[in-house]
């Protein structure tokens, strides 16, 4: 059950940083400037750690001997570049309540691509009808505008 509740810490956090990301935006600062500021602390605050778990030689190890872990880590990079543009563009151009209420839909997204690339069939009867409550959920913020 560890995982229920870091998610929801994750959750926490997620929802605390658009609020934030939404007030320094409304405030002035660059969402370019606000992604600068973290990457230039949490790069070193992250290499630290990975290079005090060994993680860091032992992931350049694998890449080593399997290239194509160096381009699905190239992709994630990519997909975290365009992410968090896309989010700082939609929280500026709305407001950060209804941007992550539209992004919540990432989670359709990650059953489709598991499945479309790996052929993982992560979904449940559970998965399905929340999935679908997430559809309805922007269709009526669509609609309603």
């Amino acid at each position: 059950m560890l995982w229920f509740w870091t998610s929801l810490l994750a959750a926490a956090m997620w929802g605390l940083n658009y609020a934030a990301a939404e007030h320094g935006l409304k405030s002035g600062i660059s969402g370019w400037a606000q992604m600068a500021f973290i990457s230039w602390v949490t790069m070193p605050i992250f290499t630290f750690i990975a290079y005090k778990n060994g993680s860091i030689a032992t992931s350049v190890n694998l890449m080593k001997e399997n290239h194509k872990l160096l381009g699905w880590v190239a992709l994630v990079v990519v997909c975290y570049i365009f992410g968090n543009i896309f989010i700082y563009s939609a929280i500026k151009g709305k407001n950060a309540t209804s941007a992550s209420l539209i992004e919540i839909s990432y989670p359709l997204f990650i059953a489709f691509f598991a499945w479309a690339i790996f052929r993982h069939n992560q979904l449940s009867m559970d998965a399905v009808i929340g999935g679908a409550f997430i559809l309805f959920g922007i269709g009526f913020m669509y609609v309603e505008k």
